[in-house]
């Protein structure tokens, strides 16, 4: 994985002096067409089967989220939704108004954190300008 090094503040101290981060550099997008394609290769769907499928995950995943349902993929990993709200004194004062809304939580799965700590990395050079 190619990564930059960037110089940044610190946001709970701005006075404090800048310090040097490691921040991914992506190289390109995949779209779900290429993605399709790509998988097509690895299996005996076709490119259209595959795309129809990831089609319907996309369409259900987010209906079963918000009945309340981790989603599990397997070794994939799992998907949930997880509220971020503001707090009140009693439970009486809270109202729908205090929630600012949700976050999609994904956990990944064992053989997909495996795969990942086998990932090496590559500094991308820099350019002086």
């Amino acid at each position: 994985m190619k990564f930059n090094v960037i110089q940044r503040v610190n946001p709970r101290d701005l006075a404090a002096p800048r310090k040097f981060y490691a921040v991914s550099n992506a190289v390109g997008n995949m779209d779900i067409r290429r993605v399709s394609k790509r998988i097509a290769r690895e299996t005996a769907l076709s490119t259209s089967e595959v795309m129809a499928t990831i089609e319907s995950f996309i369409m259900v995943i987010p209906d079963l989220l918000i009945e309340g349902q981790t989603v599990t993929l397997g070794e994939f990993g799992a998907f949930r939704l997880n509220l971020s709200s503001e707090g009140t004194d009693t439970a009486e004062e809270f109202n729908i108004n205090n929630i600012r809304g949700l976050r999609l939580n994904f956990a990944a799965g064992k053989e997909f954190k495996k795969v990942l700590k086998t990932v090496e990395f590559q500094r991308v050079p820099t350019t002086s300008s």
